[in-house]
């Protein structure tokens, strides 16, 4: 069995930082747009920064997330952001009693901006980190030649 290349840390975490700062203007925007001002602003503001945050759960290195496991660790920061939105909107709408509208679209749209380019990110690095494995496990045959029903692979990864 081989070993599992590292995902590299450098596109993860520039989508991801970019992300969270676009998180936090929507979450201004969102908000300022329908009236949230003052406290409850900069409160919607401040879960859409957490949550952006979170995303340096992943860059802890290969002492607790390691290659095998990182698919994984991503989608458990996720179902943590997740909960965190949750979380907040409850606080914010139920036991302060803030208007409902804004606080959920000032925390939804910005969690789904975070997850949706997370996944997305995520998938793509695993599936290079795939095709690299698979590329370096398989023999390449550039030759046209080959016995009676044996696949060959040429040089470009295609099947022959």
């Amino acid at each position: 069995m081989s070993t599992l290349e590292a995902i590299p840390n450098r596109p993860y975490s520039l989508a991801m930082g970019g992300s969270a700062v676009v998180a936090v203007a929507l979450a201004a925007l969102m908000g300022s747009s329908m009236g949230l001002t003052g406290p409850v602003l900069m409160g919607v503001m401040g879960v859409a920064a957490v949550m952006g945050a979170m995303f340096v759960a992943m860059l802890i290195g290969p002492t607790l997330i390691t290659p095998e496991n990182w698919g994984l660790a991503i989608m458990a920061v996720s179902g943590a952001r997740t909960m965190l939105a949750l979380g907040a909107m409850l606080v914010m709408v139920e036991s302060m009693g803030l208007p409902r509208a804004p606080v959920v679209y000032s925390i939804m749209v910005p969690a789904a901006l975070l997850m949706t380019v997370e996944a997305c990110v995520a998938v793509m690095l695993l599936m290079a980190r795939e095709r690299a494995r698979i590329r370096s496990s398989s023999p390449v045959h550039t030759t046209e030649s080959s016995a009676p029903g044996q696949q060959t692979r040429s040089a470009d990864g295609s099947i022959r």
